[in-house]
């Protein structure tokens, strides 16, 4: 069993290694106004928002766009995230307006209660760090949003999210020209990073790219257990998905056990009106099943998702640092 682990993890990174060297895009196919880098598209915005006034202008300007048949697809736009240091360097001369003046980006920290976990809007990897020095700091746990051109060095600073801010988007698309090499291996990938998963053991499956986890944790604890293994907590997107996870969870427990998904949200005190929902993967946040009554806050600290809330029911808003029994 030992030797299949490896082996399949071997296989999966040289996988991964493969398809990183394939470019997605060739061509720029970006929208009018939108700049082109990388795989992406980035348009910066010049009227000062706070950071979740900034993010949902970026949702809007995303699901404003129409994708081009048999040429590209719009998958969504967030607050950009940040993935290397030429990829920030890009991003200061796109923002540069007679100076480097402080920009929001996707960057925001979902655990206050204990040690830092940071993630991006779009829900992809965090895997580049520019932090200024003695950042990120946490004055009264408020400062949890990320802004770069910080200081002389212009590097990022965690700042409280209520400030308001000139910010940058990105746009994730799919060309639908691209090759059938490119996304047999990207199919590959994904397969062999969840028959490793098997494997380790603690993990039972139903149904495509859902694993259950048997051990209790916080919700960071399970977000970060969830992510070494190459995926995400469960984001769900209609009735059917979360009638399917229901499911999953009282075939593996013999009952509907509270178990954590991936639903979380920016601090209510930051927001002057309803509150702002992501789950941990950047998809969009299309689907509610809340219990009646819920999400009400209750202590002023529940930001994050358990479902089988009351038994089997719905959803219930909960302190993240509760051990939830079981994750999704």
């Amino acid at each position: 069993m030992a030797m299949l682990i490896v082996l399949l993890l071997l296989s999966a990174a040289f996988a991964l290694g493969d398809a990183t060297e394939i470019s997605f895009v060739e061509e720029d196919l970006c929208p009018s106004g939108w700049t082109k880098y990388g795989s992406r598209c980035f348009m910066f915005v010049k009227t000062a928002r706070t950071w979740p006034e900034a993010e949902r202008h970026c949702v809007s300007l995303g699901e404003k766009l129409v994708s081009v048949p048999s040429t590209v697809e719009y998958l969504g736009a967030n607050l950009a995230s940040v993935h290397s240091s030429e990829e920030e360097r890009f991003l200061q001369t796109l923002v540069k307006t007679g100076g480097f003046p402080p920009t929001w980006i996707g960057g925001f920290d979902a655990d206050k209660a204990k040690d830092r976990l940071w993630f991006w809007s779009d829900g992809s990897d965090f895997d580049h760090q520019n932090w200024a020095k003695g950042r990120p700091s946490n004055a009264g746990a408020r400062e949890r949003c990320i802004q770069m051109n910080f200081g002389g060095e212009r590097r990022w600073n965690n700042a409280i999210c209520g400030r308001s801010l000139l910010s940058v988007c990105s746009l994730r698309l799919l060309p639908l020209r691209q090759s059938i090499e490119t996304i047999t291996m990207a199919m590959l990938t994904i397969l062999l990073l969840l028959s490793a998963a098997i494997a380790l053991g603690d993990i039972n499956v139903r149904g495509p790219f859902f694993t259950f986890i048997k051990t209790a944790r916080t919700w960071a604890e399970a977000q970060r257990h969830c992510i070494s293994l190459g995926f995400n907590l469960a984001s769900v997107h209609s009735s059917d998905g979360a009638q399917h996870l229901k499911e999953l969870v009282f075939s593996e427990t013999g009952e509907f056990t509270p178990t954590w998904i991936g639903g979380f949200e920016v601090p209510k005190e930051i927001l002057e009106e309803d509150r702002l929902w992501f789950w941990s993967d950047g998809s969009k946040f299309d689907y509610q099943n809340w219990n009646q009554g819920e999400p009400n806050n209750s202590g002023g600290s529940e930001p994050c998702i358990m479902m089988n809330s009351g038994g089997g029911e719905g959803w219930n808003d909960l302190a993240c640092e509760t051990d939830c029994p079981r994750c999704a």
